[in-house]
């Protein structure tokens, strides 16, 4: 179980497995899945729109 987050990736780039901070909250969470659209993408670059499944690592 874990929680999907819907967003734009502004710079830079993420991956399944990569450790995020999640703000506002400071929340350390692991990628887990991603999806661009309806397709699972095993990254995410700069201005793409996706949704991607976190499992919560840590909270601040």
């Amino acid at each position: 179980m874990g929680t999907v987050i819907m967003g734009k990736v502004k710079s830079g780039a993420m991956r399944e497995g990569d450790s995020l901070l999640v703000m506002p909250n400071k929340a350390q969470v692991k990628v887990l899945a991603i999806y661009c659209d309806e397709d699972k993408a095993t990254r995410a670059g700069p201005h793409e729109n996706l949704r991607f499944l976190t499992a919560m690592l840590r909270l601040s």
